[in-house]
């Protein structure tokens, strides 16, 4: 008999919400040069910004429902309410990558991709918590959910995905001539009586 101990889902929606306004706007921060430094490495890093700046709520406005209902379904929460935290834009060109981080001190974090050029404009890298799978002394025959200490995503546009904040994940390095913009966001579940 087999029980798995522990599970953490990557959810992935199709989404076509706010692409172009939100690709003018990334485009027009980095001209603007008033970016962030966090886990960036030569990428722009837009400050982040919530519900007032209009693109991004219609975004949130346009995609909360879906995604509060697959991560309920999931995760059996008995609040029904879901708050999206602040966002920010990331523009990679070439040479660009994103160290490892995560984003613990928020429930789940959101990457949506919004220009996704032909080739390798960098996957996006979850590293497994349980880091035993990076030190085993034996070989696999085949990767699967128990063995591999890493799953790696290629971006596509208007990919969302979803997983927890407290999950470890960096981002490769764009080797095109082109740049690749997503945006990211967190969301906490809360107490509706907090709302």
């Amino acid at each position: 008999m087999k029980t798995d101990l522990f599970s953490i889902p990557l959810f992935t929606f199709d989404v076509e919400s706010q692409k172009k306004e939100l690709h003018d706007l990334a485009l027009k921060l980095e001209k603007e040069n008033n970016g962030n430094n966090v886990s960036n490495q030569g990428g722009f890093q837009s400050q982040p910004f919530g519900k007032e700046n209009e693109v991004y709520k219609k975004f949130i406005g346009d995609n909360i429902e879906l995604i509060f209902k697959e991560l309920s379904d999931t995760y059996d929460f008995r609040s029904n309410v879901i708050k999206p935290s602040r966002g920010w834009l990331n523009v990679n060109r070439k040479g660009a990558y994103n160290l490892v981080h995560s984003h613990c001190q928020h429930d789940f974090v959101g990457v949506y991709y919004i220009k996704v050029p032909e080739g390798n404009t960098g996957n996006l890298v979850v590293i497994n918590p349980d880091r035993q799978n990076e030190f085993t002394s034996y070989e696999n025959l085949e990767y699967n959910k128990y063995n591999q200490g890493r799953f790696s995503i290629k971006p596509k546009e208007n990919l969302l995905l979803i997983f927890p904040g407290g999950v470890d994940h960096y981002v490769l390095e764009n080797k095109t001539n082109d740049y690749r913009i997503s945006m990211s966001f967190n969301m906490d579940v809360i107490d509706e009586n907090d709302n």
